[in-house]
């Protein structure tokens, strides 16, 4: 077991991803495993659902904490640690008014961010520009500066729907992370901007279209690609370890080579019906 980062360092008031693995005994990756994420010390929060991905969000609480991670398959547990710590901001921090959940994808809803010092004041002077981003990366605004009295306050939209969405501010020396809500909803527009003039003018939906295929069986063929080429790849290895079993390795070989062959046929079949769609 293995997490990375293994150590944390930051700030107060921000976000990290960490990636758990386990391994086996000849030091290969396993699948189908879930992991269970748990935080030691009142620094923060972590999101994670049972599988190899987590989110740690840093709060305004300084401090030392561990963060550990539980791998289970079968009767098998294993278990991995992480240091983490978080310090103040040199400038301070940027407090959020608590943001009802769930909000819905494409509706815009209300936000107001305090600028702070780190003993709790407000910055009744703070004119800087603030960065914004969210956990979607759809977020609009992107950027907001208009402080009053050290408080802005009006409204963003968020065109994707997710569970455990926060939003991050940003500026030099300052940071602040909103709480947790989920935003309800598919893919929306955002502020009467269509699909085509976000993409700079493409000719319409039919270009769209044809952009839609062409990236539909790239991955589809890049990815199959990928994979027969570690089936192949793992089968040699396996052949060298143990050459008694190659019939056996031989005939798993072949059968996910068809498979990767398949799914790049099928990556082509839907990039045509894309094409024809509409």
């Amino acid at each position: 077991m293995a997490i990375t980062p293994n150590v944390i360092q930051a700030e107060t008031n921000t976000r990290h991803f960490l990636t758990a693995v386990a391994y086996d005994r000849y030091n290969f990756t396993i699948s189908e495993v879930n992991f269970q994420w748990d935080i030691e010390g009142d620094i923060g929060e972590i999101i994670a659902d049972q599988n190899s991905n987590a989110e740690l969000i840093f709060r305004n609480r300084p401090g030392n904490g561990i963060i550990r991670v539980t791998a289970t398959q079968g009767d098998i547990q294993k278990t991995a640690e992480a240091t983490i710590a978080s310090h103040p901001s040199v400038g301070g921090f940027f407090q959020f008014e608590e943001i009802p959940s769930p909000q819905q994808a494409g509706t815009p809803f209300a936000l107001t961010i305090t600028a702070k010092d780190n003993a709790g004041n407000v910055l009744v002077d703070f004119k800087d520009q603030v960065a914004l981003r969210d956990s979607t990366g759809t977020i609009i605004p992107t950027a907001v500066s208009d402080f009053q009295n050290g408080v802005w306050t009006g409204e963003i939209t968020i065109a994707v729907g997710k569970k455990n969405v926060v939003i991050d501010a940003i500026a030099p020396g300052m940071n602040g992370v909103s709480n947790t809500f989920e935003v309800e909803g598919e893919y929306a527009k955002i502020a009467g901007v269509s699909v085509t003039s976000g993409l700079g003018g493409l000719g319409g939906y039919g270009s769209f279209k044809f952009l839609a295929a062409g990236i539909a069986s790239g991955l589809g063929l890049l990815g199959s690609a990928l994979g027969i080429a570690w089936i192949s790849g793992r089968g040699m290895e396996a052949i060298g370890r143990n050459p008694l079993a190659r019939s056996r390795v031989v005939v798993n070989m072949y059968i996910g080579i068809f498979i990767g062959i398949v799914a790049a046929v099928l990556s082509i079949f839907v990039a045509f019906l894309i094409t024809r769609a509409g």
